[in-house]
């Protein structure tokens, strides 16, 4: 089907995709205002998906089984939004609903996701910008539709203008009855409309999703008649001005300034603490310095290495052996140096014990391994951009849905407890700012003897995380997170298993 589509066509979809617009922004007032996320985020997100299914069987066209890799993922991310507490876990989470969501819409129907290069992920996220002006253009349509209403019959004509009435009738309903006791008396009592003060601000909302659904459904089903010049295809024959010779020196001297750092970080950060202070430093402020400038050089060579890869003149084969040996070259050092970044995390690990932000930095590091693995496979193996880009896409996907099974808070709070039954040392205030994710593990410090404390007894220790848990477990019983939509199974799980936590006047320690 064309990207642009007919009017008498138009005139059948508008009216269907501003329905199920309306009825998803209604839904997203229910199920999300002043509700924390849960059982609701998969929920919505399945509404969406439902959306967009039945228009597509609503209009006869037909949806391909490989946007099912794209759903997968996508599903399975909001369903762990019910099943993790973690804040920033959720908060990911729901940033990879959205994200796989703008994708789907791209390229269910008018573009090939195999297709994409590193660059046609990125503009994804700007998607929305095409949904606002797709849906300024189909307001419009919809609203032209009233010209034609004499080629219709009267009851067509009537229920139509009903339609177009509805929303502007309870724009002043509202307004008049903020202005007048009376008339708001008079109208709650006849329709049991509660107009509490948020009430604009909630209709406002709802409204605005709805807009972005309409615009989002009208992106997809209606076509973009400027989406081709909007997302700046990549051409096949760019041209590559580059020498061999010149990018492979380019290459060489960034190698040797590589070369020299891991050197001073072999005799200083893996030779030791005393090869540190000699220079005046302590070993926690050597370790905890330079780890995010580490991950920007990683950031910045990939791309270095990527232009490189993709400006310099090639022979039939592909790369000379020089060009690919250099990148081979650089991509090691890029690793060694992410690896001196690991044994900084591990340095403060072992000063200041385990955090959510150092796990993700863990992680982040390995993500980039792999990363600069993938980009030299491609640059030996002469693949072409977009082949690199849908691996770094699935790669991705992969290690996210690693961090959600493996639990980061309940990890990072049991290897807190193991080092404090090593060390002796805790910080029981970090462990009261974790999810309900981390409240099993953190039960067990209220069970386990363990070392006594330099500064305080087993039992000071235990009350302090006991009063910590009974005020995770009041908070969980509040309405907040009581109510069916913010349903979620670790907040579950940790409201039966503390339900037994005395309170702090009562405490047994």
């Amino acid at each position: 089907m064309n990207s642009t589509v007919a009017e008498t066509e138009k005139n059948r979809y508008l009216p269907a995709i501003a329905l199920v617009a309306a009825v998803l922004g209604f839904l997203f007032d229910y199920l999300f205002f002043e509700k924390i996320p849960g059982i609701s985020v998969v929920l919505y997100v399945g509404l969406i998906l439902a959306g967009v299914f039945g228009l597509a069987a609503y209009f006869k066209r037909n949806i391909g089984l490989s946007i099912l890799w794209l759903v997968a993922p996508l599903l399975f991310f909001a369903s762990m939004v019910f099943v993790r507490a973690s804040y920033e876990l959720v908060f990911f989470n729901i940033l990879a609903c959205i994200y796989l969501l703008l994708l789907i819409a791209k390229t269910i129907f008018a573009e090939n996701l195999k297709s994409y290069g590193l660059a046609n992920y990125i503009k994804t996220i700007f998607a929305p910008f095409r949904f606002l002006r797709k849906f300024i253009s189909s307001a419009a349509d919809l609203a032209a539709l009233g010209g034609n209403l004499q080629k219709h019959n009267k009851r067509s004509q009537v229920i139509k203008g009903i339609v177009l009435a509805i929303p502007v009738l309870l724009i002043f309903i509202i307004l008049f009855a903020s202005a007048d006791l009376v008339f708001q008396k008079l109208i709650t009592e006849f329709v049991s409309i509660n107009l509490e003060p948020d009430t604009p601000f909630r209709i406002i909302l709802s409204a605005a999703i709805a807009a972005g659904l309409m615009g989002a459904y009208s992106f997809i089903f209606l076509g973009d008649d400027n989406r081709k010049r909007l997302y700046w295809p990549e051409k096949e024959t760019a041209p590559r001005t580059v020498g061999t010779v010149e990018i492979t020196v380019f290459l060489g001297l960034i190698s040797a300034l590589f070369l020299i750092f891991i050197l001073i970080q072999l005799s200083y950060l893996f030779g030791g603490g005393q090869n540190i202070t000699e220079l005046g430093f302590t070993y926690s402020e050597y370790a905890r310095r330079g780890f995010f400038e580490l991950i920007v050089v990683a950031a910045f060579s990939f791309l270095i290495i990527l232009a490189a890869d993709k400006y310099t003149e090639r022979k039939n084969n592909g790369h000379s052996i020089f060009f690919k040996t250099a990148s081979l070259l650089l991509s090691v050092e890029v690793i060694v140096i992410m690896a001196s970044a690991l044994k900084r995390l591990s340095l403060y690990e072992q000063a200041y014990g385990f955090t959510t932000d150092r796990l993700y930095s863990h992680i982040i590091i390995f993500f980039i391994a792999a990363i600069f693995a993938l980009l030299v496979y491609k640059i030996f193996k002469n693949e072409a951009e977009n082949k690199l880009a849908a691996r770094i896409f699935v790669l991705a996907i992969l290690f996210f849905a690693f961090v959600n099974l493996m639990n980061p808070e309940d990890f990072i709070a049991r290897k807190n407890i193991a080092r404090f039954k090593e060390t002796g040392k805790i910080d029981t205030a970090y462990l009261g700012q974790l999810s309900p994710d981390a409240a099993p593990e953190m039960l067990k410090i209220l069970d386990w003897p363990g070392p006594v404390r330099y500064d305080e007894s087993n039992n000071d220790l235990k009350k302090r995380i006991s009063d910590l848990l009974y005020s995770q477990r009041k908070d969980l019983e509040s309405k907040t997170f009581t109510n069916w939509q913010s349903l979620n199974l670790a907040r579950t799980k940790a409201r039966d298993l503390l339900k037994n936590i005395p309170s702090p006047d009562t405490s047994a320690y």
